[in-house]
């Protein structure tokens, strides 16, 4: 799966609701690497998209030997009669990749002197040129575009499934200051008709939050039921309702079953005996609970614990069938099944989480 088609999905999926396909267009400003999420206890991916809005059309001209003259904005204004972007001329000819990137610096360069500021993109919809008795001449109609203000939408999936684990638009708060806000029953009211909270999601708060420019409801929902656990959060505009943003760590009840004293018996013995190949002569077992583990993408049920060095140093330790796992400070240099193959430090460790554990 490619992650990040899909986090540009999830953002623009989400700025259709209130925005036309027109009126924006996104692209990537940073991303995260795939990683273990504790707090969203899955595999994890994050990424941030930069916000461009349409601040107007431009009309270029390049000539031999002279400045670029450029009208800008040129709001749909009607191309003057001879142009060469009037379809009539019959010596209008494509213009070249270097003429193009012409085109696009003088129309960024007429929109910075026109007031805007930060990123600017010149996007050519349509560019001609001919030859004359000077030289070539060359006519283009440019959208020009600049970065919103209100900082990156951020869009954050599984990375193992894609699902859309939250987002954020800043874009949606605009003038969340400008007059009274709702209600605090009308705010959870809207909010949860366009983004319904989970089957048995009970309301913890919803609190007015002032932030730097903007004022928006932060209305906060767990959930903890047989099957599911959890918390979601909604970020909604103070005067509209209108979510701008959301965070779910929802997920289903990990399931370990009842481990009984035998198991543990025969984990510690195995976890003991491959301990010394692992960490040398000396190196003794501390301790060892049962919990669960993320192996192949999955939480397993399995067994946790610590161990001691000859030298004093402590690891933890993870074994989930015949698969032991030593890491020290989230480092893992060992992986092997128990007292079964020396270690290969070229083996990369998932890091284990404990989530759920159940007694002996």
């Amino acid at each position: 799966m490619d992650l990040r088609e899909r986090a540009l999905e999830v953002a623009r999926t989400t700025l259709a609701r209130r925005w036309s396909k027109g009126r924006f267009e996104l692209e990537v400003e940073r991303e995260g690497e795939e990683r273990w999420s504790h707090v969203f206890e899955r595999p994890y991916y994050e990424a941030l998209f930069r916000l461009l809005e349409p601040a107007g059309l431009a009309h270029v001209a390049l000539s031999p030997g002279g400045a670029p003259r450029v009208r800008f904005p040129f709001h749909d204004a009607p191309i003057p009669t001879g142009s060469l972007l009037d379809g009539s001329s019959e010596r209008a000819g494509r213009a070249t990749a270097r003429e193009i990137d012409a085109v696009s610096s003088a129309a960024e360069e007429a929109a910075r002197r026109a007031g805007h500021a930060g990123v600017i993109r010149a996007h050519v919809e349509k560019a001609c040129a001919s030859r004359t008795k000077d030289g070539r001449v060359v006519e283009a109609r440019v959208r020009v575009l600049v970065g919103a203000p209100d900082g990156a939408i951020h869009a954050e999936l599984d990375a193992a499934t894609g699902e859309r684990l939250g987002f954020f638009l800043p874009a949606f708060l605009r003038g969340s200051r400008n007059g009274c806000p709702l209600s605090k029953e009308e705010a959870i009211a809207r909010s949860a008709a366009e983004e319904p909270p989970p089957p048995g999601a009970v309301l913890v708060r919803a609190d007015l939050e002032e932030r730097e420019g903007v004022r928006l409801w932060r209305i906060v929902y767990d959930v903890a039921t047989k099957d599911l656990r959890g918390r979601f959060t909604i970020s909604a505009h103070a005067r509209t309702g209108a979510v701008a943003g959301v965070s779910s760590s929802v997920r289903r009840r990990t399931k370990l079953g009842r481990q009984r004293g035998g198991d543990r018996d025969r984990a510690a013995a195995e976890i003991t005996g491959a301990l010394p190949g692992l960490l040398g002569d000396g190196a003794s077992l501390a301790a060892l609970v049962p919990g669960a583990l993320v192996r192949q993408g999955r939480v397993r049920p399995g067994w946790i614990g610590t161990a001691i060095t000859s030298d004093g140093r402590v690891a933890r330790v993870s074994l989930w069938k015949d698969e032991l796992q030593v890491a020290f400070a989230g480092r893992a240099p060992a992986r092997a099944p128990a007292a079964q193959r020396a270690p290969d430090e070229s083996d990369a460790a998932e890091e284990p989480a404990c989530l759920e554990s159940t007694g002996t």
